[in-house]
């Protein structure tokens, strides 16, 4: 998933923004948290394990990064037993990831 905000987001550190995101999930456990760059910026990435109502397990690795007065957060969701499998996939998305954003 990729969500972009380009006003009104405020002027939060980008863990801040990176902790907002879990305002739909009950449990949010931070496996890793690090600096990285993308488009040329510094962005943070998240891996976090998360239940959307206590029952339903996810695993999320999330990018979030500020670009020309845009927000953007890229997220690969999957449950924990496939999580891996899918992480080469999302890495391509992350690696292709450019700003501005061209329709094709």
């Amino acid at each position: 998933m990729l969500d972009s905000q380009c006003e009104m987001h405020g002027d939060s550190s980008l863990e801040q923004f990176t902790d907002h995101l879990r305002i739909d999930f009950r449990e949010w456990e931070v496996v890793s948290q690090d600096r990285v760059t993308l488009v040329q910026r510094d962005a943070v990435r998240t891996v976090v394990l998360a239940s959307i109502d206590g029952v339903i397990k996810t695993q999320m690795e999330i990018y979030v990064v500020k670009k020309d007065g845009c927000l953007f957060d890229l997220e690969y969701i999957a449950p924990p037993r496939s999580f891996e499998s899918g992480r080469g996939d999302f890495a391509k998305v992350v690696n292709g990831f450019a700003f501005p954003i061209r329709g094709g």
